[in-house]
């Protein structure tokens, strides 16, 4: 797992875009350069996938898990959270919050997996009416 820079900026805002509803801009990407909580995957140079994560207080809050398309249910998604759910609970926190769509079972099954339970909704949460699921997993 490789960190944001410079180098990997242009590919992950490239899957940030086809990948998010409501995508962060290269510039807004820019400024998690210096977030250590990001986290890229590549392979030969290739950016495959990314996620992040900001702290608050003592809680990891998941921003985004995404994997270029051609990449898609071959289990990078995975790779990325297992990297994120370590290194939180390395760091000593207690817990790691999500916000979901609804209709988005491939995400919530992988959460679900790592033991993340929902614990509460927010109705028409999303651009697309969609309601997102709060998830919550306990780390430590």
């Amino acid at each position: 797992m490789k960190r944001l820079d410079e180098n990997n900026l242009a590919q992950v805002a490239r899957i940030e875009k086809q990948s998010i509803d409501c995508p962060w801009s290269e510039e807004v990407l820019r400024k998690e350069i210096n977030n250590p909580n990001f986290a890229v995957l590549e392979i030969d140079g290739r950016v495959i996938g990314y996620g992040s994560y900001y702290v608050t207080v003592d809680v990891a809050n998941l921003n985004n898990v995404a994997i270029d398309e051609p990449f898609r249910g071959k289990g990078y998604s995975k790779k990325i959270m297992e990297y994120l759910v370590l290194k939180a609970k390395s760091d000593g926190l207690s817990s790691m919050t999500l916000e979901v769509a609804s209709t988005n079972f491939i995400a919530i099954r992988l959460y679900e997996s790592f033991g993340f339970t929902v614990e509460g909704r927010r109705k028409n949460y999303y651009q697309s009416g969609d309601d997102a699921l709060i998830m919550w997993l306990r780390i430590s």
